[in-house]
């Protein structure tokens, strides 16, 4: 009997579970695609900021000499001019700085431009990989070969490894010095241009505020208050000679001297030209009634004789006037009055004769009736 037969039991294999192994190098690789997008945003958001800057760089210089040549011809004022400068600086972000316009770097350097088409530079690196450390390192990605990079990032890593060092062409700082251009305009304005404009509105003040040329003294007094600030525009100097005795001897002082010469004429002036503060009033007597009566004797009021012209203050020719006013009314009152003593007397006359007419009347009914009764009786 042979002995029984010896089984073998032979368990399944049990495939790898590489699950977690995949999610791990799924997440990797999802956080370096985030990683690339990143650097490929902030790339982006590089580039377009310094387009914007080269833009506003390549306008600044027109706008620089538009503004000094506005300013020269007036067509500008001093403060308008530097704010424009600054707006223009600020908007696009212009202030002096180190920072550099790359973009004709590369096309104004073959071995660069080699390096981008070539995935090589010699002479920069023996090692390609080394190269691409440095291009990876500077924009964050984990990039595999250089293709990946663009012709200015490439640029870019270049100039900031060895393009300062060597000099190269295709390189011009990012910015302009807008404060500098300010300080030489205002040199422009305080040292070229202001002298001289004072100097016109000053002539042209004494002209048109006294109506005569300004002299050498006034001059150099007025410049000298306007450097020391007591004047800020030629308004301020206007005002100063207006308030001056020249002025008021020569030309009225307030608005209520205008309006007394507008309602009783200029004022008059004595020998030496200064004005006296009367006014000579021209006064139309016929335009007075007359009383064709012997008024005086009848009222024992004499009416006053008054002038062709009264010649005082404005208060003494409103008194004047009023005295004209009055006697006016004086007289037509009177007039009137007469006119209606006249009326009531002839109307009493006429009530009287009808008092005695009608007295006649009724003394002749009496002696008719009497002799009609004395014939009847």
């Amino acid at each position: 009997m042979s002995p029984p037969s010896q089984v073998t039991y032979n368990p399944p294999a049990i495939p790898k579970d590489d699950t977690f192994e995949k999610f791990l190098a799924y997440n990797q690789q999802q956080e370096t695609n985030a990683q690339n997008r990143a650097a490929t945003e902030r790339a982006e958001t590089k580039a377009a900021a310094a387009a914007r800057k080269r833009m506003g760089a390549s306008g600044y210089a027109g706008l620089r000499a538009g503004v000094e040549s506005q300013m020269r011809q007036g067509l500008l004022g001093y403060e308008t001019a530097t704010q424009q400068l600054r707006d223009y600086a600020s908007k696009y972000d212009l202030a002096p700085s180190d920072r550099t316009d790359l973009s004709s770097y590369v096309s104004k350097n073959k071995d660069i431009q080699d390096l981008v088409t070539e995935g090589r530079k010699e002479g920069l690196s023996k090692d390609e990989d080394t190269w691409l450390a440095a291009v990876n390192k500077q924009y964050g990605k984990n990039a595999k070969d250089l293709g990946e990079f663009s012709e200015q990032e490439i640029g870019d890593v270049h100039y900031n490894l060895y393009g300062k060092d060597e000099n190269r062409p295709g390189v011009s700082l990012i910015g302009t010095n807008a404060e500098q251009d300010i300080a030489d305009l205002t040199n422009i304005y305080t040292k070229e241009l202001l002298p001289g404009r004072r100097l016109t509105g000053i002539k042209a003040a004494y002209e048109e505020t006294l109506g005569r040329q300004a002299t050498e003294e006034e001059i150099s007094k007025a410049t000298e208050r306007f450097n020391q600030g007591y004047y800020a525009t030629n308004q301020d100097l206007v005002g100063s000679l207006t308030k001056g005795s020249e002025y008021q001897d020569k030309f009225n002082s307030s608005y209520l001297d205008n309006y007394y010469d507008t309602m009783f004429g200029k004022q008059t002036t004595d020998a030496a030209g200064k004005k006296t503060g009367k006014r000579a009033f021209t006064f139309d007597r016929s335009l007075l009634p007359s009383y064709g009566g012997d008024l005086a004797s009848k009222t024992k009021i004499t009416t006053p004789d008054f002038s062709n012209a009264f010649v005082g203050t404005p208060a003494e020719i409103e008194d004047q006037q009023a005295n004209v006013r009055d006697t006016r009314q004086y007289l037509y009152s009177a007039g009137l009055t007469n006119l209606q003593g006249e009326i009531d007397a002839n109307t009493q006359k006429i009530k009287n004769q009808g008092a005695k007419e009608q007295q006649k009347i009724q003394s002749f009914g009496n002696v008719a009736s009497s002799l009609v009764s004395g014939f009847w009786g």
